[in-house]
């Protein structure tokens, strides 16, 4: 097998850890290979496969494409241990994909692609995702995924060679992964695409690569909601209708006149029902207290959506 070429295998085991059947997952062509993949087993014989799926850089908008990117979204059923049916969804082809680029950059390669008569999958949004594990809603199949991307800065300072001449040095500082957007698709067990939708993600840096965003349904309707410089964002959507717009809720502070520095580790997680639990480390400065107007909390809140 060729250095550059991936594969993926579905392998059932036993108990014992004795392999019982393996299944090579086929992506029809040679220029895709498979990213993250998520399973949900329907039976003890049927599984489906949800993830999103890479291109080797033969793509004429992403000829230098680094590995680790992904093109789109990928659905394939396995049946008694046989591939049936792989299908592959391009970002582009998404009604939201303006929330990873924006309309003019959209419309230029789709006028693109009509001028050179080629199709919308020969071009390709590639971006790095975090996957949510699948969820079954009703008879839906959600795919939540969040966009990132390593963030750095260049730091410069003077240094003096062996002539006592001075000289700029330089070197790069890494940041952190930065999050800039979750996308939420729904499928049918037969892999049709039912309806797609996103949620920008605003000022949340982090060192720990783990998804940030929260999703819980009610009723007919999906809550978003993360949590990113001392507020709490959320936004309701209904399939691939804005029900409320990106909102964002203040936290409170122990004093009245506690002001928020800094804050890390910080994350929102989904307890039950329309409760959240909310915890982190935040930097304040009061300086309306007397001596130590300047601490480090580790905070623990209740948080209930109404």
């Amino acid at each position: 097998m060729p250095k550059n070429k991936v594969e993926c295998w579905l392998v059932n085991y036993d108990t014992t850890g004795k392999s019982l059947a393996q299944v090579q997952i086929s992506t029809i062509t040679d220029d895709r290979y498979l990213q993250e993949v998520e399973f949900f087993p329907l039976s003890l014989n049927e599984v489906l496969l949800f993830g999103s799926y890479g291109t080797s850089g033969k793509r004429e908008s992403s000829p230098n494409k680094p590995q680790g990117e992904s093109t789109g979204l990928f659905y394939s059923k396995i049946v008694n241990n046989q591939q049936k049916t792989i299908e592959f969804f391009n970002f582009l082809e998404l009604k939201n994909a303006k929330s990873l680029l924006d309309e003019k950059e959209i419309a230029t390669i789709r006028k693109k692609a009509l001028k050179k008569n080629r199709d919308l999958r020969d071009y390709s949004i590639d971006v790095k995702l975090l996957f949510h594990p699948v969820v079954k809603e009703k008879d839906n199949f959600i795919v939540f995924s969040e966009v990132y991307h390593p963030q750095y800065h260049s730091e410069n300072f003077t240094d003096f060679d062996f002539y006592g001449q001075p000289f700029t040095n330089s070197f790069t500082v890494f940041d952190g992964y930065r999050y800039t957007n979750a996308i939420i698709t729904a499928f049918d067990k037969e892999g049709n695409l039912l309806w797609d939708n996103n949620m920008e993600i605003r000022n949340l840096i982090s060192f720990d690569l783990t998804p940030k965003v929260n999703s819980f349904f009610s009723g007919g309707n999906v809550i978003l909601t993360y949590l990113s410089d001392g507020k709490i964002a959320s936004k309701i959507i209904s399939g691939d209708k804005i029900v409320e717009n990106l909102d964002f809720s203040t936290f409170d502070l122990s004093y009245p006149n506690d002001k928020l520095l800094s804050e890390t580790k910080s994350r929102m997680d989904y307890w039950y029902g329309n409760y959240f639990l909310c915890f982190g480390y935040e930097d304040i400065k009061n300086v309306a207290l007397d001596g130590n107007n300047k601490r480090l909390v580790y905070y623990f809140s209740k948080i209930k959506f109404e």
